[in-house]
């Protein structure tokens, strides 16, 4: 019985999967020794079976047979025959045995130690074939950034970002590619202005638009900025995004956008002296200012008033510690009482004029309270 499963078994083996092969170890006889014989007589029969070849590839298993085709093993005569298994196609694999095709690549390349030779050119050429194309590829970049004069541009290290990182990293796009889109991209900064801000955003959106479609439309928005930028003097801080946005795809005229973005800039300079009068500055986080210079709402005086008070809150009393806990008029509140417990009063000189009145209150009430 032992004998029959030794040439049986591998004979099976050799045509199913790994888990086809542990499935049918799995069902033979339960004794060990049967399952034992098996697995010895398949691991003997699969030693002689290292070399297969495939139709126009090479032989496998490299450590031995390197650079042996179809044709350099036509007159041996496989002692196996396996098929691929896979959805869309079948390939037969001729089996040989490893004496015979190691003879083969000895004559081929002439003994031992020049098929080591041919094993260890190809190692190389394996490791430094990614990185001999991208060395081709940097030497094409080199040249394309020498035709264009790139060394003599500021934004060089843009352009080669914008326009060539795809090429540079994995070849996409190709030569033409690369040479039209920075052709593209002098086109576009040659007819852009040298704005900052939302109007730089936007313009860099319609720059890679244009790099990538070439089109007239996304060219034309640099011209239409350059217009806005001249008409504006150069001051964009007040220019809104939106408007600036419908004035380059030509939804909104210049004039309208231009007049906007003055009123604001004249609520800004306003806003700014009058701060500057009680010892203040604009600040960039402050929700009313903003919304006072871009939209108009509220006024002046108020604004001021309550950009003094937040001072003297924020340095003279509790309120950054308050404000943690509780609303902000609250905190106001709770901070504004602590101050007069601690001997806070109407005179003090850091009080602005539009606390006196609640300031007062509370010292009142603080006195009725200790004559009760």
């Amino acid at each position: 019985m032992a004998t029959a499963i030794a040439h049986l078994l591998p004979d099976l083996l050799q045509h199913h999967s790994d888990m086809g092969q542990d499935l049918l170890l799995a069902i033979a006889p339960v004794s060990r020794e049967f399952r034992q014989v098996a697995r010895d007589a398949w691991a003997e029969k699969k030693g002689n079976y290292r070399a297969g070849t495939q139709p126009g590839v090479s032989v496998q298993t490299p450590e031995a047979l390197c650079g042996l085709q179809e044709e350099d093993v036509t007159h041996l005569a496989p002692c196996a025959v396996l098929r691929t298994r896979h959805r869309s196609y079948h390939n037969d694999i001729s089996m040989y045995r490893w004496q015979d095709a190691l003879g083969v690549a000895f004559e081929k390349h002439g003994g031992p130690e020049g098929l080591q030779g041919a094993l260890d050119q190809r190692s190389k050429r394996g490791l430094n074939r990614g990185g001999t194309a991208k060395a081709k590829r940097e030497s094409v970049l080199e040249r394309i950034v020498a035709d264009f004069a790139l060394d003599k541009r500021p934004d060089k290290r843009i352009i080669l970002d914008v326009c060539c990182d795809q090429f540079l990293r994995n070849g996409k796009g190709g030569q033409r590619g690369m040479k039209a889109r920075i052709e593209r991209y002098i086109h576009f900064d040659l007819a852009a202005p040298p704005a900052t801000g939302g109007l730089k955003s936007i313009l860099d959106q319609y720059r890679d638009q244009y790099l990538a479609s070439g089109a007239d439309k996304d060219l034309e928005a640099a011209l239409n900025a350059s217009k806005l930028y001249e008409a504006l003097g150069g001051c964009v801080n007040c220019l809104d995004v939106e408007d600036a946005a419908a004035c380059l795809t030509g939804h909104l005229a210049v004039d309208e956008v231009v007049e906007a973005a003055w009123d604001r800039a004249a609520r800004e300079k306003e806003l700014r002296e009058a701060l500057a009068a009680r010892g203040l500055e604009l600040r960039s986080d402050s929700r009313l200012c903003e919304r006072y210079i871009w939209f108009e709402e509220g006024n002046v005086q108020k604004l001021v008033d309550t950009m003094e008070e937040m001072r003297f809150y924020f340095a003279h009393t509790s309120y950054p510690y308050e404000i943690r806990y509780t609303s902000s008029q609250e905190a106001k509140n709770r901070a504004l009482t602590q101050w007069v417990k601690e001997g806070g009063r109407p005179s003090n000189p850091e009080l602005p004029l539009s606390l006196v009145r609640a300031v007062d209150r509370r010292v009142w009430k603080l006195k009725r309270a200790a004559v009760q």
